[in-house]
């Protein structure tokens, strides 16, 4: 999926104040009301420590296009790092599953992208 410049959206809610959602540049608005119709995106999770996690949110739906796509296209196999599956790609949806994943300790379980360890500083 393309990489687009990043932007936070929102707050931080709860016990998990550390972290924070960033969604891609320009996301407020009609690309946030499209995303449940095209089933996908990329955002990252960043922790107070500097620690940043790319996550790829994807549908059902979507995901199975994709890899048919892929499969079809010549690929051997399927890979996605960091692919976390919703029923609906959602502002709301997304936000509550980071918080479970930061609640459930998901992030000490994986590398940031900027070499820190999987240590989420929580």
């Amino acid at each position: 999926m393309p990489n687009a410049a990043l932007e936070q959206v929102g707050g931080c809610s709860g016990m998990a104040e550390n972290y924070r959602v960033v969604f891609p540049e320009g996301y407020r608005g009609r690309r946030e009301a499209e995303t449940a119709d095209k089933g996908w995106l990329d955002v990252e999770v960043v922790f107070a420590d500097g620690s940043v996690f790319p996550v790829s949110f994807y549908d059902p739906a979507r995901l199975r296009q994709t890899i048919e796509d892929e499969i079809a296209g010549g690929s051997l196999y399927f890979t996605e790092p960091n692919l976390v599956i919703l029923k609906k790609v959602t502002t709301a949806n997304i936000e509550l599953a980071v918080k479970d994943m930061v609640d459930t300790g998901f992030f000490d379980s994986i590398e940031a992208k900027d070499g820190f360890p999987g240590d989420s500083g929580r």
